[in-house]
């Protein structure tokens, strides 16, 4: 179940004083999309290549996997934990001060993206703050299955999104929106000549970033009636992302080549691209409610934990409840109406969230879970019949190990590169002059 997310091109560091088309472009408030459609890999692949691109969703993919295994089992062990900041606090020496700062990066990342999908529906509204109501009014249910239920909308929404989009393109074929016609249709298997470190290791945060939901997993189990379900819906859901983020991702790229964009209806003209971008605007908006909700849900819980208004529909409840909902969703309309540059800047949400609660957090759960047995005992590898345990286990048990210790110091180097290569292409923006002012009335409709 991974996240729903922008992705932008990235301009050079330490190239000269070359205007960057690309990155121009991704600075402008009307550039930034969610990403919804599986496209990621077309897009990242002008950077990366064909092959790249998917040898970068697959490793993700099946550690985005494990991870979150990991972390449906530290849930199971500790079912007293309710949201990502106990587990924080839980892993990090039962610290206030880890709990505050996994606190802090919740209600930053997910506002983040709540602003995010604010300015995604404002492409299609064309206006903010008719955006910021829908998705407060959907944020209004307490229960997050409640929610939830939204999810089947979405789905379809989505299915019908991506069907259009298949057909658009087959029938505009290699004559993507912004052909230019000295510059033909470009594919290649590998990253391009002359693709800097930071293209190339911003195109990998954005890949990253639409993996890394774990963020929110933690507050949709303890709520879950029956968390044992939760591996068949993660198996579930990342397959159909497998299928999404790879077959259409590679479809779009074969056509569009480097002209793929994020979403891909952006690759389409006018018309095709409003009748499929009506129908991610559904989606944009319900997922933007997920994240609000939680969010919501973890002020929610600091201010009423231990009284009557908790798990009470009483006046006073309600009222917080409400008050937690829009000042959520009033401060994630900010961001979206303030950052002028939001496709650069998920390469920097990426690097200082995702390294964190995508490697460091469940590599960090798997070796305390297994505290005195990290080089022997069983491993999580069983035969499927018989659930009895392979052969050399101790083998696979250091091995296991060995991989979490990697996802620690993986999740570290996402860090602080990702910061660098990040912050880099926001100078790099600013330098070009291609970021507009904050709070602009700019037409910015597809």
């Amino acid at each position: 179940m991974g996240r729903l997310r922008i992705v932008g091109k990235i301009f050079p560091a330490g190239a000269p004083k070359v205007v960057d088309r690309a990155a121009a472009e991704d600075s402008t408030p009307s550039s930034p999309g969610v990403q919804v459609d599986g496209t990621v890999v077309a897009r990242k692949a002008s950077y990366l290549g064909m092959a790249g691109g998917i040898l970068s969703t697959l490793g993700l993919g099946i550690i985005a996997l494990y991870t979150s295994m990991t972390l449906w089992r530290y849930c199971m062990k500790n079912p007293h934990l309710l949201h990502i900041a106990d587990i924080g606090q839980d892993l990090f020496g039962k610290h206030w001060l880890a709990y505050e700062l996994t606190g802090a990066a919740l209600i930053l990342n997910n506002c983040f993206i709540m602003g995010l999908h604010t300015l995604t529906g404002s492409e299609v509204l064309n206006v903010f703050i008719v955006v910021l109501i829908v998705c407060f009014l959907g944020t209004l249910p307490r229960k997050l299955d409640q929610v939830a239920i939204l999810g089947v909308v979405s789905a379809i929404c989505m299915f019908i999104s991506i069907v259009l989009v298949i057909v658009f393109t087959g029938i505009i074929g290699k004559n993507p929106a912004g052909l230019k016609p000295d510059e033909p249709v470009r594919i290649t298997a590998w990253a391009p000549e002359g693709t800097t470190f930071v293209e190339g290791f911003n195109a990998f945060l954005n890949i990253l970033f639409t993996w890394v939901g774990q963020i929110m997993y933690p507050s949709f189990i303890s709520e879950m009636k029956n968390p044992n379900d939760f591996p068949k819906a993660l198996y579930a859901t990342t397959a159909m992302e497998f299928f999404l983020f790879l077959f259409v991702g590679i479809y779009v790229y074969a056509f569009a080549g480097q002209y793929a964009e994020t979403p891909a209806v952006a690759i389409l003209p006018k018309l095709y691209k409003q009748i499929s971008f009506s129908f991610v605007l559904v989606t944009s908006i319900i997922i933007g409610c997920l994240y609000g909700s939680v969010v919501a849900k973890y002020l929610f819980n600091r201010i009423t934990l231990g009284t009557k208004h908790y798990n009470n529909n009483t006046v006073k409840g309600w009222i917080i409840w409400i008050a937690c909902c829009a000042s959520t969703w009033v401060f994630g309309w900010v961001i979206g109406e303030a950052v002028p540059f939001f496709g650069v800047l998920v390469s920097l949400m990426s690097a200082l969230f995702d390294g964190f609660f995508g490697f460091i957090f469940w590599g960090k759960a798997y070796l305390s879970m297994n505290k005195g047995q990290l080089w022997k005992g069983q491993s999580i590898l069983r035969k499927a019949e018989t659930g009895q345990l392979w052969k050399g286990q101790s083998i696979l048990r250091k091995a296991e190990t060995i991989f979490n210790v990697f996802l620690i110091f993986a999740g570290l180097f996402v860090f602080g590169p990702g910061c660098y290569t990040s912050v880099q292409a926001i100078i790099d923006s600013y330098a070009l002059g291609s970021v507009k002012g904050p709070f602009s009335c700019a037409n910015n409709a597809v």
